[in-house]
């Protein structure tokens, strides 16, 4: 148990696990699929685009659809190189394999048994590789997979040891878990494990060491797949950008392996594979050797232009590497936690000089701030005193947006002023301490030298011709969008840059590795070539479903803007409140009236401004109403006057007036004060577009629960339609969160605090916060 958890009620600790495995399980839904081992092994085999592919750069560039993914037969795999292949026939055919299976009955009596295993499955990789690394070199052979020295790979000294113990550090706020194997980049046995190794805790050593993949060995799949899940959550946290996470499962019942891999759009896995038949044991040395062969971030599905504090953005107007923009990560401000979903990721951006390569930095480098672990080595030695359990009468965490929302917390005596800060989730969010306040904590995903490459798609918003005029940064968001809507907050942003409350867009783009293909999860999901029915995987042991579900597509998008705002729990006075709330909802309408719904107003997604951006916005004008008023190409009108006479006989007349009055209302309560709050996050939007023709919502609806309209929330299983109606009671739902919560008042009344509970609690249960099991609530 780790110090954290020390005098906890261990029932406490089983619920709030429970409630874990719960959530990734409602994430995850019914986006479960199997495959082949050979196909399991491309998937994790280094892998390039073929030239004919119509995503590689070698065919002229871009021919692909810029809306579609590439699929398992666009890509060459170093796993099928001739020389690859033929060393690993020649070893394999060496080796006995002789699981011992234990006399003994229990999950736990197979950790040493599995883990001689698969150290055996990774010594066989090891020959391999070493075998074609010295046969290239004495041949001077040619690849179009050059590989490098074991030494230099990307995990040189992979081996798997018995852990059973809790990790070093916990994911979000949730307690540390307890992976029953794990295997790390280390040939020594260590003493504790931890998901990410920062300065805080020293590098690797014989005591301590990084997990690489984590095991699971349980009697039951369902079980084994949802406690996999958390560790899978665990690896992404880490690495927040990722495509994906490896988990190895074994069943001790059946004796049966699967590897599973999660990608942001649900879990892939091996079919079942018998560690006591000689077929299957080759088949798991083949998809072991695939990771073996990993040498770069490329290859554990890590974009290759960031290593997490520096990044390498895209030219702004030409497709010249030598224009692209050097940025550097100041503070992460959110990320969001997810095994399946958007997994969004927040941060504060520098730019300096332009590159095209920036060369690795020691990882421990002090120059950078880092994040502070749940327990050091030392705090999982016997000790006299632990700290006890935390006694705060608030719920848990609700997260929305930007920001991590937690009911206010009373000033004690001693402390300082009580500043509620949003919890900066930067990926390693996952590893804070509960309590702490320091949100400019980052940490560098890899010691690899990052690489310029070019996106397959960008919009860009301005006049902005050189990254030297982005001179005071932004903030940069990744996030992993289905694939149909990866262009949409990127529309919503262009259309509306500049405006009145409105984020002042500069750049987005879709993320992709050095060949041209997408940073996606394409690869691991049914191509169109699959039967859903035989790739779909019911692990349930249940009827097959009526119909089977569509896999869910995603790629990693980037959009760069230009503000950076706090939430409205800082706010100074009502008035100020009141202000923000007027200013973000003008931007909400300018919004609206450009063709989109915003769909999750929430507290993180109205931001106040920490300066007023007088210089970068237009006055709130509600002209642009005629775009939706009329079939009529009157949206370019220049005045109110020529727009109702446009409309001086159609049965929109009524609307054009009211938009005139808004107009007039706004110049008044907006003249001289500057911009104060803006609307952000267009993920759950919508394109208007014969929006309201449809008689049905096409999935469950969308939103943050604790700022939904009661008219949705009671209709949650009914795919109701949202409405503006629905986002402006958000409105109001945000206005409240925000003064029960505010952060310059430090007294509560125990109806302020009952009603804190409320809110946060408020139809938010994890199976109504995760409702939509066929993952439409997932977006």
């Amino acid at each position: 148990m780790s110090s954290l958890d020390f005098g906890r009620d261990p029932q406490e600790l089983t619920s709030e696990l429970s409630n874990t495995r719960l959530l990734t399980r409602m994430e995850i839904g019914d986006q479960t699929w199997q495959f082949d081992a050979g196909r399991v092994a491309h998937m994790l085999s280094p892998k390039k685009l073929k030239p004919e592919s119509p995503w590689s750069h070698e065919n002229g560039g871009y021919t692909a659809n810029p809306l579609d993914l590439p699929s398992t037969d666009d890509f060459y795999y170093l796993i099928d190189d001739s020389d690859v292949q033929a060393a690993f026939e020649a070893r394999f055919s060496k080796h006995k394999f002789d699981y011992h299976s234990p006399s003994s009955i229990g999950e736990r009596s197979h950790y040493d048994p599995l883990v001689c295993f698969l150290n055996e499955c990774v010594a066989i990789g090891n020959q391999v590789y070493m075998d074609v690394f010295i046969g290239r070199k004495k041949a001077s052979h040619h690849s179009r997979f050059p590989i490098v020295d074991i030494k230099d790979r990307w995990w040189p000294h992979l081996t798997f040891h018995t852990y059973d113990r809790p990790t070093g550090d916990g994911i979000g706020n949730a307690s540390p878990l307890k992976p029953d194997l794990v295997g790390v980049d280390s040939e020594s046995a260590p003493i504790l494990c931890f998901w990410k190794l920062t300065s805080d805790v020293g590098k690797a050593d014989n005591l301590k060491a990084e997990i690489a993949i984590a095991t699971e060995a349980k009697d039951n799949w369902p079980e084994m797949i949802w406690q996999s899940a958390t560790y899978g959550r665990a690896e992404m946290a880490t690495i927040p950008l990722r495509a994906f996470s490896l988990v190895i499962a074994f069943n001790s019942k059946s004796q049966m392996l699967r590897f599973l891999i999660f990608h942001h759009g649900g879990i892939s896995a091996t079919k079942e594979l018998s560690v006591k038949d000689r077929l299957c044991c080759k088949n798991i040395c083949l998809v072991m050797l695939s990771i073996l062969l990993w040498q770069s971030p490329t290859d554990a599905g890590i974009p290759p232009f960031t290593n997490g504090i520096n990044f390498l953005l895209p030219p702004l107007v030409e497709r010249d590497e030598s224009k692209g923009g050097h940025g550097e990560i100041t503070n992460v401000l959110h990320h969001a936690l997810s095994v399946r979903g958007r997994s969004t990721w927040i941060a504060s951006i520098k730019f300096n000089s332009s590159s095209s390569t920036i060369s690795s930095v020691p990882q421990h480098s002090e120059h950078f701030a880092r994040k502070q672990l749940h327990g050091k080595v030392d705090d999982f030695l016997p000790k006299e005193s632990r700290s006890g359990p935390s006694d705060s009468p608030f719920p848990v965490q609700v997260t929305s947006g930007r920001y991590s929302l937690r009911p206010r917390k009373e000033k004690r005596a001693t402390s300082g002023s009580n500043q509620s800060q949003p919890k900066s989730g930067h990926g390693s969010e996952s590893i804070q301490d509960k309590e702490s306040s320091d949100t400019n904590r980052l940490y560098r995903f890899h010691n690899k030298d990052i690489k310029f490459t070019l996106p397959r798609w960008k919009l860009t918003s301005g006049n902005i011709q050189d990254w030297s005029e982005v001179k005071d940064g932004g903030v940069l968001k990744g996030s992993w969008p289905q694939a149909a809507k990866r262009t949409l907050e990127a529309r919503m942003f262009s259309a509306c840059t500049g405006n009145f409350s409105s984020p002042d867009h500069i750049m987005s783009f879709e993320a992709c590795y050095e060949d041209g293909s997408p940073v996606s999860n394409s690869i691991f999901l049914p191509s169109a070539n699959d039967s859903l029915e035989n790739v779909f995987w019911n692990f349930h042991g249940a009827k097959p479903p009526p119909v089977y579900p569509k896999p869910d597509f995603r790629s990693l998008c980037f959009s760069l803007t230009r503000d950076e705002g706090e939430t409205l729990e800082n706010c100074t006075s009502a008035f100020e409140l009141m202000e923000c709330l007027l200013h973000s909802m003008l931007g909400w309408l300018d919004l609206y009236q450009h063709g989109f719904l915003h769909r999750d107003i929430s507290i993180g997604n109205l931001l106040k401004l920490k300066s007023a951006a007088t210089a970068f916005r237009r006055d709130f004008s509600a002209l642009p109403v005629g775009n939706l008023i009329s079939t009529r190409n009157i949206g370019s009108l220049n005045s109110f006057p020529e727009l109702i006479a446009a409309v001086e006989n159609d049965k929109h007349r009524s609307i054009a007036d009211i938009a005139f009055k808004i107009h007039k209302h706004a110049q008044v309560l907006t003249s001289g004060s500057g911009c104060k709050a803006i609307w952000t996050d267009g993920d759950m939007g919508a394109d208007m577009a014969r929006y309201f023709e449809r008689l049905t919502h096409d999935g469950a609806v969308l939103g943050t629960a604790q700022f939904m309209s009661k008219r949705l929330l009671k209709g949650r299983f009914q795919n109701e339609i949202q409405s503006p109606a629905d986002d402006m009671e958000s409105f109001f739902w945000v206005g409240l969160w925000s003064t029960l919560k505010n952060t310059n008042f430090t007294k509560s009344a125990e109806q302020e605090i009952q009603w804190s509970w409320s809110i946060a609690q408020s139809h938010t249960s994890p199976i109504q916060q995760f409702v939509a099991c066929d993952g439409s609530y997932i977006e």
